[in-house]
């Protein structure tokens, strides 16, 4: 995206505020990664100086369309392994909860993660 432009992606139906990326969301790799859209469709739209426009180089590669909405209460919501962190059950986790993610994976296939912080930051690598 040139200095001048921003990308705007919103549902067509407006029923969430547009999210915009600029320049500052360029990377290396070439690729721009957003969040789910709701709704059957949304709007890509492009806001650039006419002089600027030459500079623009913007390719849609895949677009992902999911069939259930996205938070919607899954009937096998996980593996018997896995202990779901609202029942009661992880009562003892309360405080780790918030590192606990969703993680979309292509835009279509949806697993769990979690964040590990080293406190206070090691500084030296292990001792053997």
């Amino acid at each position: 995206m040139p200095e001048t432009g921003r990308l705007l992606i919103y549902p067509a139906d407006l029923s969430q505020p547009a999210i915009a990326f600029t320049a500052a969301d360029n990377r290396d790799h070439g690729q721009l990664w957003t969040p789910i859209i709701p709704g059957d469709e949304m709007v890509v739209e492009v806001q650039i100086a006419a002089k600027a426009a030459a500079d623009l180089e913007l390719e849609l590669t895949s677009v992902n369309v999911g069939y259930k909405t996205f938070g919607e209460t899954l009937v096998d919501k996980s593996g018997a392994c896995n202990i779901d962190v609202v029942c009661p059950e992880g009562d003892g986790w309360r405080d780790d909860i918030q590192s606990v993610a969703v993680i979309s994976t292509g835009g279509s296939t949806f697993c769990s993660g979690f964040m590990v912080n080293l406190t206070p930051p090691r500084t030296s690598a292990p001792s053997s």
